[in-house]
């Protein structure tokens, strides 16, 4: 499994626009960023046909169990046909908390008569580099 991340500046103020991806093939998910404002705009494409197959949209706040910590409220629009919104709910839960943003998270996979296997390979792979964009938006925004 290749993972590869690169960070390229833009905007007069240098703000992010983190890409990374996870995968190989017809199973690799890329994903990229743009920080707009105090938000993250966030666009994860993988498989054979780029596309929106659904839009979340997270919005962060203390844990109802523990205010403590932080969660989140996500709604998700879901186009008709499509079943990226599982996979879009799951980022934008990830990463808003994480990153205490508002995140707004557009999804789109497919792979033609996929198998419940390569749809798993598709979704683990998401996962990853959605880990891995936290992980490197963390670090930048350490600097």
């Amino acid at each position: 499994m290749k993972h590869s991340v690169s960070i390229e500046s833009c905007g007069r103020n240098e703000k992010q626009r983190p890409e990374v991806s996870s995968g190989d093939g017809l199973h690799r998910v890329s994903i990229s960023a743009v920080v707009v404002g105090s938000g993250l705009v966030v666009v994860v494409s993988g498989g054979t046909t780029p596309h929106i197959g659904a839009v979340a949209i997270a919005i962060p706040r203390p844990s109802l169990k523990n205010p403590s910590q932080l969660s989140c409220s996500t709604s998700v629009y879901c186009v008709p046909n499509h079943k990226d919104d599982e996979v879009a709910k799951q980022i934008a839960d990830r990463i808003s908390p994480a990153l205490n943003r508002t995140t707004v998270v557009t999804v789109g996979l497919h792979v033609d008569a996929a198998t419940p296997e390569e749809i798993q390979k598709l979704t683990q792979n998401s996962i990853i580099a959605t880990e891995k964009l936290i992980a490197q938006l963390m670090e930048g925004e350490k600097e």
